[in-house]
């Protein structure tokens, strides 16, 4: 896995752990960067969650499973490629979560890779 792979599964993840139905990916792309916007219907961030997000260790899921490390992660990867990634709620009050790139990253990996993360999460099949 490549390491914008590995940048988009962290924030698709987080998203299928805290979508109720739907996730939304949205791409816009320009000739310098791309950036990728993952939003859920879940629960929004909490305001220390907008803070801390992706602080090493910091989850607001205190399961087993989860130790706070994939938006820490997806921030410096995305950093090392000259990119960020972005914490918010949207107007409704859910997540959302967006990340910069610059356009040699591979706009194709990226949407092949949402499109299997989400249908392997949902088993949804996109129109």
């Amino acid at each position: 896995m490549s390491l914008v792979e590995e940048v988009l599964d962290n924030l698709l993840s987080n998203a299928c752990c805290h979508a109720c139905a739907r996730i939304v990916v949205e791409l816009d792309v320009s000739a310098s960067e791309f950036t990728v916007r993952v939003a859920d219907d879940g629960e929004g961030f909490t305001s220390e969650a907008l803070q801390r997000a992706c602080d090493a260790f910091y989850s607001e899921n205190k399961s087993a499973e989860h130790f706070g490390l994939g938006l820490n992660v997806s921030s410096v990867l995305a950093g090392l490629h000259g990119g960020g990634v972005e914490v918010a709620n949207n107007d409704d009050g859910a997540r959302a979560l967006r990340r910069r790139l610059p356009a040699r990253c591979g706009i194709r990996t990226i949407v092949h890779r949402c499109r299997q993360r989400v249908d392997r999460h949902f088993g949804h099949y996109w129109l």
